[in-house]
């Protein structure tokens, strides 16, 4: 059974459509029942809201109630806040996430800029930090896909002192040509909870997930949490709209740049070089990836596919001499997916 988290949004914006207002003969030419999204009034569907013909997110409503107002961007910015959300009124990107708490309440924790995908690595630290990165996973060899879902157990996340493992990370990107977002989790080395993050360069970069609170979601090593990103089918002026969904919930809305993009799952670590004897703490446990279906969009229809072996796929790394991540993934008895199994296996 999945476990589901308690998101806590603020009722003041669940104020969306309902199923009855949805015209089912109308919706996606695509097999989701592997899946569930919790919709505005609360029901559960294994159809993603965003491919609803004619849905509007709670948050863009509520931001165009307050403009309908009087507001002005500004003031509406100041009002999404009030409810850990952050807004882009140029854009109509939103996150469910305070980049001000993130840095008020993590100010020693060198967070690093994440690598999507052709993007070039760099790393948010103070000038004497030499963050150095091992990181590996697998990847979809082509540019194809407009979305994915999947669970996901973090396993033991390994991280030490300043002499161990940083900054730890298990996420999945989408993407292409210079734009693309992920969701995951990240750990720091002073042994941190398990904090749920997006990332998106084009759209509020490195964010905490808030719930209506401001309290950061977190998760356990062993709970299998379920994530999807789904890209919408029509270019607004701004790019091609996509929602990110943790456990059902909308937490993340931005723009890639087309949908025909590439998929990546990745454990990535960071070790700080400036201490003498500096190494990587030993997962006890892997990341498992379970339960993987990728989306594509043919002439006007979307496609949900079991992530399996006519999906051409294959692993990558940056891994130290001797090796200390190891990646697999393979189809297991009674499956119809693959699973892939992360881990750190050396302390190099």
């Amino acid at each position: 059974m999945r476990k589901m988290l308690t998101m806590g949004i603020v009722a003041l914006l669940l104020c969306g459509i309902g199923l009855a207002n949805i015209a089912l003969a109308d919706t996606p030419q695509a097999d989701y029942n592997h899946d569930y999204y919790i919709y505005p009034n609360g029901t559960i569907s294994n159809i993603p809201p965003c491919h609803v013909p004619g849905y509007v997110d709670p948050i863009t409503q509520k931001a165009r109630e307050l403009k309908s107002q009087g507001m002005s961007d500004d003031q509406i910015v100041k009002e999404m806040a009030k409810s850990y959300i952050w807004y882009d009124p140029k854009t109509g990107d939103w996150t469910r996430g305070s980049p001000e708490l993130d840095k008020l309440q993590y100010p020693e924790i060198p967070l690093s800029r994440h690598p999507c995908i052709n993007i070039t690595k760099s790393t948010q630290i103070t000038a004497q930090d030499q963050l150095y990165e091992d990181y590996c996973g697998i990847w979809t060899n082509n540019y194809r896909y407009s979305g994915f879902s999947y669970d996901m157990t973090a396993g033991s996340m390994a991280t030490g002192d300043v002499y161990g493992t940083w900054t730890h990370y298990v996420t999945t990107h989408i993407g292409a040509s210079g734009y693309c977002t992920e969701i995951g989790i990240a750990r720091f080395y002073y042994d941190s909870p398990y904090n749920f993050f997006t990332y998106d360069d084009h759209a509020g970069e490195f964010m905490f997930v808030r719930d209506s609170n401001g309290n950061v979601m977190t998760t356990t090593g062993t709970a299998s949490n379920h994530y999807s990103i789904q890209t919408m089918n029509y270019w607004d002026g701004i790019g091609y709209p996509y929602y990110i969904y943790l456990n059902g919930q909308e937490v993340k809305r931005g723009h890639l740049i087309t949908t025909n993009n590439q998929i990546s799952q990745t454990k990535e670590i960071f070790k700080n070089t400036s201490y003498s004897g500096s190494h990587y703490n030993v997962d006890a446990t892997p990341s498992v990836f379970t339960n993987q279906y990728v989306d594509w969009i043919d002439h006007g229809s979307y496609f949900h596919h079991a992530w399996c072996g006519d999906v051409y796929t294959q692993t990558y790394s940056q891994n130290s001499n001797p090796r200390v991540l190891s990646v697999n993934y393979y189809i297991p008895p009674g499956s119809t997916t693959y699973r892939d199994v992360l881990q750190v296996i050396n302390p190099n």
